[in-house]
C-alpha cells in the first residue's frame, strides 16, 4: 500500500489487485450523520449517493473480490416510511393492509379514484396491456403515480403545492385545485392519519420542536416567525422528521446488528456503505452469499425483536403495530443488480448471470429462527459490542 503524496491528499491509498490491472482506490469521503436536520449517513466530495439511477457509471463500483466470485448485495427496509406512518397514526385500514399483504399504493388508488382494488394492481395493468387497451392502461398508470406520490408525500408533510411540483417533475401536470381534490379524497379515506398529522403540526407549532418516534429532537424556531411561508415550511419539515429520523435510526441499528452477526460467524463479507435507507455489502464469494442474505433478511423482518434486544427488555414495542420487511438486490457490480425473490428457491447463479458454474440453490423461508437471532444479538450486546 502506497501513501498518496501532498498533491493528492484526498486519496488514502492505492493497491494493485491481481493481474487484471484493477486498482482499489480508497477515497476519503466527508461522512456526516446529519443533513438538513435529518440523521442520515451521507457522503460528499465525492457524493456516492446521487449517482444516476440508470447510468453505467455504477459499474465501476464492484467487489474487491470480483476476481474470486465476489459481488455486491444491497438491501433496504421495504416501504419503511409508509409502514412508520401507519404505525404512528394507527389508521386501521393502513395497518390491516400490511398484515393482509395488500399493496398500499393500490389501496390508496382504489380509495382516491373509487375503483375496485383488483383494478388498481400492477397485474391488472399488465392484463390491460395484453388486451391492447393502451388508453385504459395509461389512465391506470397515471392514477397509480398520483396515489403513490401522495402516499409518500404525506410522510414529508406536503400539501397541494408539493404534490403539484412533484408530479410536474415527472411531466405530469395538474392544477392546484385538482391536487387539493386528490388530497381531500386521500385524507377522507384515512381519517386517522389526517387527525394525527393535524395534531402533530399543532404540537410543533406550540413547542417549536419535532420529536421522532425514537425520541430524536429537532428544534424549529421558525414556527414562531411572522412569515407564514417559513412557518409552513417548518411544519412540513417537522412531519418529515417524525418519519425520516425514525427510519434512519432504525437503519443504523440494523447496520450494527448485521455487522456484529457477520463478524460472529467469521464471514469475510464486508458492510461497505449506506445509500439513503439501504445498506450495501461486498460479499466475499458465492458460498458466503446465502448466509449473508439470511442474516440481513432476518434482521429486517424481525425489527421489533431486534429493537428490544438492542435497547433492552424495557424498550416500548407498543407502537410497532405493523409487520416489517426488507428487499434485496444482488449483482457483480453496483449497476447490474437483480431483485432477490422473497419466496421459493433462490438461484444465486442465475441472478448473477453465471450459468457455467455449479448451481447453488437455497430454499428461502422468510427469515431465520427468531430465537437463534435473539441469542446471537444478545451475545453481541453481552460482549460489550456497542453501536
Amino acid at each position: 500500500m502506497r501513501q498518496a503524496g501532498p498533491d493528492c491528499d484526498e486519496i488514502i491509498a492505492i493497491t494493485p489487485l491481481d493481474r487484471r490491472e484493477v486498482w482499489d482506490i480508497q477515497v476519503e469521503e466527508d461522512h456526516s450523520y446529519v443533513s438538513q436536520g435529518l440523521i442520515h449517513h451521507n457522503s460528499s466530495d465525492p457524493n456516492l449517493q446521487q449517482l444516476p439511477t440508470k447510468s453505467t457509471v455504477k459499474r465501476i463500483y464492484t467487489s474487491r473480490w470480483a476476481a474470486e466470485d465476489g459481488g455486491i448485495i444491497s438491501y433496504d427496509m421495504s416501504q419503511i416510511e409508509l409502514r412508520l406512518i401507519a404505525a404512528a397514526c394507527g389508521d386501521e385500514s393502513m395497518v390491516r393492509a400490511y398484515w393482509d399483504g395488500v399493496d398500499l399504493h393500490s389501496l390508496s388508488m382504489s380509495k382516491i379514484f373509487r375503483r375496485p382494488y383488483e383494478e388498481c394492481t400492477k397485474e391488472y395493468d399488465e392484463w390491460l396491456q395484453h388486451q391492447g387497451r393502451d388508453a385504459d392502461s395509461h389512465k391506470a398508470k397515471l392514477q397509480r403515480k398520483i396515489s403513490k406520490t401522495i402516499n409518500f408525500l404525506t410522510g414529508y408533510g406536503g400539501g397541494a403545492n408539493g404534490l403539484q411540483g412533484t408530479l410536474a417533475g415527472d411531466s405530469v401536470y395538474f392544477t392546484i385545485e385538482q391536487c387539493e381534490q386528490f388530497l381531500e379524497a386521500f385524507f377522507d379515506s384515512y381519517p386517522t392519519l389526517r387527525n394525527y398529522l393535524s395534531a402533530y403540526k399543532r404540537f410543533i407549532a406550540e413547542n417549536g420542536v419535532a420529536i421522532s418516534i425514537l425520541g430524536r429532537v429537532r428544534v424549529f424556531e421558525e414556527v414562531f416567525s411572522d412569515d407564514k411561508g417559513l412557518v409552513n415550511k417548518a411544519l412540513r419539515a417537522g412531519c418529515n422528521h417524525l418519519i425520516q429520523a425514525t427510519a434512519s435510526d432504525m437503519m443504523l441499528i440494523c447496520l450494527c446488528v448485521v455487522e456484529h452477526l457477520m463478524r460472529q460467524e467469521e464471514l469475510e463479507s464486508v458492510l461497505v456503505s449506506t445509500v439513503h435507507d439501504s445498506m450495501v455489502i461486498d460479499f466475499r464469494n458465492r458460498q458466503e452469499l446465502p448466509r449473508v442474505h439470511e442474516i440481513v433478511m432476518s434482521v429486517l423482518q424481525n425489527l421489533p425483536e431486534v429493537m428490544q434486544l438492542w435497547f433492552g427488555p424495557d424498550f416500548d414495542l407498543s407502537w410497532m403495530i405493523v409487520p416489517f420487511d426488507g428487499d434485496g438486490e444482488v449483482g457483480k457490480n453496483y449497476y447490474d443488480l437483480r431483485t432477490i425473490p422473497k419466496t421459493g428457491t433462490i438461484d444465486w447463479d442465475a441472478l448473477l448471470d453465471d450459468h457455467g458454474s455449479t448451481k447453488s440453490k437455497e430454499e428461502y423461508q422468510g427469515g431465520r429462527d427468531r430465537a437463534l437471532l435473539g441469542s446471537q444479538i444478545k451475545h453481541s450486546i453481552d460482549a460489550n459490542v456497542t453501536a
